[in-house]
């Protein structure tokens, strides 16, 4: 499967991560904002800090956004899917792994949210051209 991918087109691979990103990352985060509570029942959530929860919504819409710019020139907009990648791989670590572990049981949504935090770390690390772009920014 992995291996059909590296037949594709670098700058395609990153405008279906771009597009992903659009579809999935900007209603979700502004639904969060616009509608916090709406959102939390909706979902069945447990409370939230108003203010952490619009921390995390405001990190999705942005993302969402300039992947906006990211699917147009796609080289371009490389660093919004690395800074993407280092904050999932910093979230499953530093959040997931250690509350996991200093403070189980794992609750669902932890789960819920570790897996697309996977989904979006494995489609980043696919997709990125980590040879070219480090070639480029020399």
């Amino acid at each position: 499967m992995f291996e059909k991918i590296k037949n594709v087109e670098p700058e395609a691979k990153l405008r279906v991560m771009f597009l992903f990103n659009i579809v999935t990352l900007l209603p979700f985060g502004l639904f969060m904002i616009i509608l916090p509570g709406v959102f939390i029942d909706l979902f069945n959530w447990p409370s939230q800090d108003p203010y952490i929860f619009g921390v995390a919504a405001s990190i999705w819409v942005i993302f969402g956004f300039l992947s906006i710019f990211g699917y147009s020139d796609a080289n371009k907009y490389i660093p919004i899917l690395l800074m993407q990648l280092f904050y999932q791989v910093v979230w499953i670590f530093g959040v997931f792994l250690v509350n996991a572990i200093i403070n189980p049981p794992i609750t669902f949504w932890g789960l819920v949210l570790l897996v697309f935090m996977t989904i979006y770390t494995v489609g980043d690390l696919l997709v990125i051209p980590f040879r070219i772009f480090f070639e480029i920014s020399k």
